[in-house]
């Protein structure tokens, strides 16, 4: 039996799944900002007791390792690289706008990055349309009302924009998304990406 551990922190939400054999099985998100590092555990040994299994259990984990907040998209990564570290499990990470959609969607993904900036990717049938990046707010809007013209959806807190947006279901996008990307061979060399810099 082939179980895999689905974790995303690196916003406003935190989530926890489970799938067995191709199959998700649990799925778990709540808003949480800022207090991820207080309620992962937990919450992921809840998951473990509702499928009635154990860490020892999983094989591999699938994580949002960012764009996102700074401390959030590190606490998916630590659990990650600890299990990879005891148990050797593999381990598969994913944008952490990517997975604001399916697998085969077409969606803008976008995140709050504060100091008027956006983080933004566009995604359509599991190609990227848009590399994950931080645009100006203004730029940001401008090229998310291009996109809702064509029929694409935005998923995420668009509030602060001023738009309508839907809420993203991550573990959906982590489990889809992560049936259609290879693990990562050097665990131990996996980093956060916070895109920040490259503004």
């Amino acid at each position: 039996m082939n179980y895999k551990l689905y974790l995303d922190s690196s916003d406003i939400y935190l989530s926890v799944g489970i799938s067995l054999d191709g199959k998700l099985i649990y799925s778990y998100q709540k808003d949480c900002f800022k207090r991820q590092s207080e309620f992962m555990m937990s919450e992921i040994d809840k998951a473990l007791k509702a499928c009635s299994i154990s860490m020892k259990d999983i094989s591999e984990a699938v994580i949002g390792i960012g764009p996102g907040s700074y401390t959030g998209v590190r606490i998916s990564l630590a659990i990650a690289k600890t299990l990879y570290a005891i148990r050797n499990i593999k381990v598969t990470p994913l944008s952490s706008l990517q997975i604001m959609g399916d697998y085969g969607e077409s969606y803008i993904a976008l995140m709050n990055a504060r100091s008027n900036r956006s983080y933004i990717g566009i995604y359509s049938d599991g190609k990227t349309l848009v590399e994950d990046q931080v645009l100006g707010n203004d730029e940001a809007k401008k090229l998310i009302e291009d996109y809702l013209k064509k029929g694409y959806h935005l998923r995420g807190d668009a509030a602060y924009l001023g738009l309508e947006s839907e809420r993203p279901s991550l573990v959906s996008g982590l489990f889809t998304n992560g049936e259609h990307q290879e693990s990562y061979e050097i665990v131990d060399k996996l980093t956060p990406r916070y895109l920040k810099e490259n503004y």
